[in-house]
């Protein structure tokens, strides 16, 4: 069946990543990215090591969640952002630390320390502090075993999804805390790594389950605030007037803006990822929302936008200087040329929107549909098959393909139609009839995703893309690949 697939690898947004596996357009954003990455990492070690301790509370535990799902996406940030955070956290490590080791002094338990760490003067300049990053972090991949260091990144990965999946849930369930936790263990891994292979891929395979209640858990509470999924006939040209063009992957915030805008008369119109709100009940009310302008180039996008852009939190994709126009964002790391959103406050983008040229429509009107796949999975499972073949990318052309070699075919149009991945995993369990899975996506959420199926008895073979992308280090398809089974398709 391999043979058959090679048309369904999917190129886009593929790029080389430098001989370090550093995927950015810019390998500062990774040093600043890992600095704060060595902060968080050295926190969660001290305040999981023992549960029973008094060192933090669920203030801190949340507050750590939202550190490690934030994500630098310009290329050249702020440099006053950049430091505001890293003294926020460099404080707090120092005072988990010192409560740490005085609970340890007062226990008489023997306590270890992070190793192996970088601590950077606050004294230092911005430049210094990335100069000193750069050689920590070489000095420290050198000194990790290649093993090591692929088990390293995929940790790290996972544990960036699962607290960017908590963080949107907390969005609308605030008191969520079920799992921050047993993330922060799971991430502290990366603090100590005197373990041995064996008992780092068993750590990676037990948090597995929780990926997989997480995601799931999500995905069903969007179902729950915002309606059931529908199809759409989706505008993908402009109109005539005010705009605005909000990007990112965070429905809460899309959703509070149009909020906000519901008695004027801007089009909004999504980016990205966002065309998701598009095919839920809920969105298709509001009148303000026209429809998507995405080409698959961020930069193009933002520069071609005739009014204004807002970026929600967890931007997917790293952008550069490319771009010109008015841009909002409300992560805590903004680029130079863009405006930071506070607190919900969207006064300053209706301000800069009523100044700026209004668009002209573009003739004629262009619209594309989305067809999600239907629910109907038992038609998948039934008596007669004896595997279930599942297809996770960009290329479905109908719901249901034919049958190959009595194996009964679905196309997952990942990501509008990801919800329906949890409902074939979970009647694969129900009807013991195993799955073959093939992605021809490669990002953070879909491997995420595969990790979290690999501890399942029915799932018989995984099959992914080959990919080096901007967001996905090397190192974390490489470990997928040796330590875990999964098959590149080259």
């Amino acid at each position: 069946m391999r043979k058959n697939i090679k048309n369904f690898v999917e190129t886009e947004n593929q790029t080389s990543c430098n001989s370090t596996g550093y995927c950015a357009l810019n390998p500062t954003i990774e040093i600043i990215e890992e600095l704060f990455l060595n902060e968080i990492r050295q926190i969660s070690y001290y305040i999981t090591k023992f549960s029973n301790s008094e060192i933090y509370d669920d203030a801190i535990l949340s507050q750590l969640i939202t550190s490690l799902a934030e994500d630098v996406f310009a290329t050249q940030p702020h440099e006053s952002d950049v430091l505001d955070k890293l003294r926020g956290l460099v404080s707090l490590r120092n005072s988990v630390k010192k409560q740490y080791e005085d609970f340890c002094k007062n226990s008489m338990q023997g306590c270890e320390t992070v190793n192996f760490i970088f601590e950077p003067d606050l004294t230092w300049s911005y430049v210094s502090c990335i100069e000193n990053a750069a050689k920590y972090i070489y000095v420290r991949n050198k000194t990790f075993t290649l093993q090591q260091l692929r088990y390293f990144e995929l940790i790290t990965l996972l544990s960036k999804v699962a607290s960017q999946t908590i963080f949107k849930i907390k969005a609308y369930e605030p008191e969520f805390s079920s799992y921050d936790f047993k993330l922060l263990k799971f991430f502290s891994a990366t603090a100590l790594f005197y373990e041995t292979p064996a008992k780092i891929k068993k750590k990676i395979m037990q948090f597995a389950q929780d990926i997989y209640e997480i995601r799931k858990y999500y995905l069903n509470l969007l179902t729950k605030y915002y309606g059931k999924r529908i199809s759409a006939n989706i505008r993908t040209s402009l109109l005539a007037g005010k705009s605005l063009l909000v990007a990112g992957s965070n429905l809460k915030e899309l959703e509070d803006i149009l909020n906000a805008c519901a008695d004027t008369d801007i089009n909004v119109y999504t980016n990205g990822e966002l065309y998701i709100a598009h095919t839920y009940e809920k969105f298709a009310k509001y009148k303000n929302l026209k429809g998507h302008i995405s080409s698959g180039l961020t930069n193009y996008d933002f520069s071609n936008f005739e009014g204004v852009v807002f970026v929600t939190k967890f931007m997917s994709h790293k952008i550069d200087q490319l771009y010109q126009g008015i841009i909002f964002t409300s992560s805590d790391i903004i680029s130079k040329g863009m405006l930071k959103v506070k607190d919900n406050n969207f006064s300053d983008i209706f301000e800069a929107i009523a100044k700026h040229n209004e668009a002209k429509a573009k003739t004629p009107q262009t619209f594309e549909s989305i067809e999600l796949a239907q629910n109907n999975v038992d038609e998948l499972f039934s008596e007669s098959k004896n595997q279930v073949a599942v297809f996770i990318g960009k290329t479905k052309s109908s719901d249901l393909v034919d049958e190959i070699d009595n194996k009964k075919i679905i196309n997952i149009e990942y990501q509008s139609d990801s919800d329906l991945f949890y409902k074939v995993v979970e009647k694969s369990r129900e009807t013991k009839i195993p799955l073959v899975l093939f992605s021809s996506r490669c990002s953070p959420r879909v491997i995420a995703d595969i990790v979290s199926i690999l501890n399942e008895k029915t799932v018989q073979e995984v099959y992914m893309v080959k990919c080096q992308t901007s967001s996905v280090n090397p190192h974390v398809v490489e470990c997928l690949r040796d330590e875990f089974g999964v098959k590149i398709i080259e």
